[in-house]
């Protein structure tokens, strides 16, 4: 109604379930996910967000200019170029959010954080998975405690 003012709704408390619920159903509701680590199937875009497919075998220069430049992002073809490609997500300022893959749907797969991967060295079938600002910090970093928490870590 004209002239009425809408009150703002009261803030609530959750229960742990129902924050388990509400990250499932936003990670359920992703655009896409990716196998991270431990299996957890963790999204790497959401909404509106832009996801660019680059090749690892793009100059340093043009690889940070393009992942400033997007939302989310998957490296193809990283194999011998992984260090370059590692300077270059560094340079962009998304090491944190980035993940190293290696032989993903295969026996053997690997992943783990790009930050963590000692050496640059990568199989051809290796990819670098950047998720999202909101996927990283609003749906996997608090699905991430979740999980160590049900796991009995802290």
């Amino acid at each position: 109604m004209l002239g009425t003012k809408a009150s703002k709704p009261k803030p609530r408390s959750l229960s742990a379930s129902a924050v388990a619920a509400t990250l499932t159903q936003a990670r359920d509701t992703c655009a896409i996910t990716v196998a991270l680590p431990t299996r957890a199937n963790l999204p790497i875009t959401w909404g509106n967000d832009t996801l660019s497919v680059l090749p690892g075998t793009l100059g340093e220069a043009k690889l940070v200019e393009r992942l400033r430049s997007t939302d989310a992002a998957v490296i193809m073809k990283v194999g011998r170029h992984l260090g370059k490609v590692r300077r270059a997500v560094e340079a962009a300022g998304l090491l944190q959010r980035a993940v190293y893959v290696e032989r993903g749907t295969m026996p053997g797969s690997v992943s783990m954080r790009l930050a963590e991967k000692p050496d640059d060295k990568a199989p051809y079938f290796a990819i670098v998975l950047v998720a999202s600002t909101l996927c990283y910090y609003y749906v996997e970093t608090p699905l991430r405690r979740l999980i160590r928490r049900w796991a009995g870590g802290s």
